[in-house]
């Protein structure tokens, strides 16, 4: 391209420097040849260099899927999602479907307006917490060694099953020391029986070797297999060094013998003062029992 002179009159001549024109550029021919490849390759396709070091479609990505990135930093369809499923991510930080969570588990937190862990947590407040199950077979006793302060009282469910001998009574016995020395003496009771034919009458000691489920007046004498008794104890207080340790309890008998309905209610304690961490149910010495106890603590 030449320069552009223009004359003004008597005045000097003005030189200007070459117009550019865009038609006159000529491209750099990787630009040339990228434009070519845009013109004739597929349409909505992605471009990349592939293993020869040439320009070239990349392969059409499936439809509806997560994008992803290869080995060679190639984009790429990931693999289908599991329908209806919560998402998470894999060790890579990709998204996948979890295994267990579905959309409509997922869907029970719509309305959650805080911590579950934390409500949950605050509705077994006050409630009763199931600590243990202890399964006798055959045996002369159930020690329950577990009891503490980390509870305000305790509650004992009882299902007992005659399995040998004669069993004609269910001593309750406590102890201070976590079931190292059962105390056999020290006890006091009151029990209320009532038959299915509404006769009610009452028993109970004020010095015992223990407090038993049927008061001491043989309530039980369950001789077959199957007689059984079930009911509960509630320890109200376990006792410090300036009260007695007290509970409650109710009896049902179940035989073939005529204390068969036989109900009892009563209440013991302990006549010295002291904390109570043990409590035992025995057989008396003289049979074994079967059946499930199952220790509940009330949650401060």
């Amino acid at each position: 391209m030449k320069p552009l002179r223009i004359l003004f009159g008597a005045l000097a001549l003005i030189t200007l420097a070459p117009v550019l024109v865009f038609s006159d550029v000529v491209p750099d021919p990787p630009v040339r040849l990228l434009r070519a490849l845009l013109d004739a390759g597929t349409a909505n396709r992605i471009v990349v260099n592939n293993g020869s070091g040439v320009m070239a479609d990349a392969a059409a990505i499936t439809a509806s899927r997560v994008l992803i990135s290869d080995s060679n930093g190639i984009p790429t369809a990931n693999a289908a999602l599991t329908a209806s499923r919560a998402l998470q991510s894999d060790p890579n930080g990709l998204p996948i479907a979890s295994a267990t969570i579905s959309d409509t588990e997922l869907g029970m937190l719509d309305g959650a307006s805080s911590n579950i862990q934390a409500q949950l947590t605050a509705l077994g407040a006050g409630g009763f917490v199931k600590l243990a199950t202890y399964s006798p077979s055959g045996a002369t006793s159930v020690d329950i060694t577990s009891l503490s302060s980390t509870y305000d009282a305790y509650l004992i469910v009882y299902h007992l099953a005659q399995a040998s001998g004669t069993l004609t009574e269910i001593p309750i016995q406590t102890d201070y020391d976590g079931g190292a020395s059962w105390d056999t003496s020290n006890y006091s009771y009151q029990v209320i029986r009532s038959t299915n034919a509404g006769t009610i009458t009452g028993t109970g000691s004020n010095s015992a070797p223990f407090v038993g489920i049927s008061g001491g007046g043989n309530d039980l004498r369950m001789t077959n297999l199957g007689d059984a008794v079930a009911g509960e104890i509630f320890i109200a207080n376990r006792g410090s060094a300036f009260r007695r340790a007290r509970w409650t309890w109710s009896a049902r008998f179940f035989g073939s013998t005529s204390n068969n309905g036989v109900s009892l209610f009563g209440a013991g304690d302990r006549l010295d003062n002291g904390i109570v961490n043990a409590i035992r149910l025995a057989s008396g010495g003289v049979s074994t029992f079967t059946g499930v106890v199952r220790l509940y603590g009330l949650a401060n």
